[in-house]
């Protein structure tokens, strides 16, 4: 009789309830607080508690197998009710662990003023095949070898450590084009051979094997490296020293970088057009490269910087240093990485590089993922992304956004 009582009084308690958005109708709420008050009542006999706990939670996972969710446990089914924010892994989870360029942002001159010119680019994951918007497959890096353009070529196939390999005729699970080392920096490699004008060899042997790494082939031919900055948390940059760019002085050195366009942007002080021309980064210019970079990470996509620093603009004993000179095999500014961020400055700011991850084709795209905040509950969830500041921020406010 008591019981009884108790659950007509927790049933009377929950009427303000019965309209909560949460049901459809107030029937459908009545019955649901019927259920908790019967549940109420039961769970005060001892031994009846096992049996609502098991109860509730197959109710549960009933539901969630009517939305495609398959619960191997029922404690998992409380867990997920005890959940505000679902954090997951998005590289190699979400997406295939590959990287594309799909834009190179360079800075040009129109009309006596300098813009931010944004060059989509085509092609898909590690195929060199595909072109870049607004310019011309080999012909800007033959043509101007100072210009920006050939210094992105530069840049990207030197300050690398990877490769691409083609496969004439793949076998099994291998790619016609795969990669070997890191896939932002394939990415790089691919990008390479889409601005071409290195090697001519690229453009006449159209197999995958000669195609794949032709022009990056090409770069670290005639411009060995001499040295290399390792990239740190700290300062978000990589480096290298490579040499013979000039004729007068075949043994000078150039620094090439790549890194976070937030903290690289801090140390440079000029800038390089499209033309060629350098220019001195001013507070408007400056604000104009934050603010494409910016509006690039909200979208979001990762962005990566490249500066130079050019042989007269290198510390002394840097401008025509070799490590087998002498049999010096490392140079002492070299030798201390907290040297490496004032090496590391005076630089000019040459683009950016704007990646995305390949997501799983043949997965569920996010958005329709069964535990997707639209379709199955109402708290954020969250892919966890590397990259500087703007792109975590961006990827973690976004959501979905990057896989739509």
């Amino acid at each position: 009789m008591a019981i009884g009582v108790i659950c007509i009084a927790v049933w009377v308690a929950s009427i303000p309830k019965f309209s909560d958005p949460t049901f459809k109708t107030p029937v459908e709420g009545a019955v649901y607080y019927a259920k908790v008050a019967v549940a109420l009542g039961v769970a005060a006999i001892p031994e009846g508690l096992p049996a609502v706990i098991t109860l509730c939670l197959s109710l549960g996972t009933r539901r969630m197998a009517k939305r495609n969710v398959i619960v191997r446990n029922l404690q998992s089914v409380e867990t997920l009710g005890c959940t505000s924010v679902i954090c997951t892994d998005k590289t190699g989870t979400l997406t295939t662990n590959e990287m594309t360029a799909v834009s190179l942002v360079l800075l040009e001159s129109v009309d006596g003023n300098i813009v931010v010119e944004e060059h989509p680019i085509s092609g898909f994951s590690y195929s060199p095949e595909g072109t870049i918007s607004g310019v011309q497959q080999s012909v800007e890096v033959q043509n101007n070898p100072k210009g920006a353009v050939a210094d992105v070529a530069a840049v990207s196939a030197l300050c690398n450590d990877a490769n691409i390999v083609g496969n004439n005729s793949p076998e099994g699970s291998s790619k016609i084009y795969e990669r070997i080392g890191e896939p932002t920096e394939a990415a790089l490699c691919v990008l390479t051979e889409k601005l071409g004008g290195k090697s001519p060899a690229a453009e006449v042997d159209l197999t995958p094997k000669s195609r794949a790494s032709a022009n990056v082939s090409a770069w670290r031919a005639d411009h060995p490296r001499q040295a290399t900055l390792e990239f740190n948390r700290d300062r978000k940059s990589m480096s290298v020293l490579a040499s013979k760019w000039s004729s007068t002085s075949p043994s000078g050195n150039r620094l090439l970088v790549k890194g976070a366009p937030n903290l690289l942007l801090e140390r440079c002080t000029h800038a390089k057009l499209r033309d060629g021309r350098v220019v001195k980064l001013d507070g408007k210019l400056r604000r104009e490269i934050e603010k494409q970079t910016t509006s690039l990470a909200t979208r979001p996509l990762r962005c990566l910087a490249l500066a130079v620093k050019e042989t007269e603009q290198l510390e002394d004993s840097l401008k025509n240093y070799s490590p087998v000179v002498g049999g010096d095999t490392r140079h002492p500014l070299l030798s201390d990485p907290t040297n490496y961020r004032a090496i590391e400055s005076g630089l000019t700011w040459v683009r950016e590089i704007i990646y995305f991850h390949l997501r799983r084709m043949h997965k569920l795209s996010f958005d329709k993922m069964p535990f997707s905040h639209s379709r199955f509950v109402s708290f954020p969830l969250l892919p966890m992304a590397g990259g500087n500041g703007w792109h975590q921020r961006s990827s973690s406010t976004r959501g979905s956004g990057e896989h739509q």
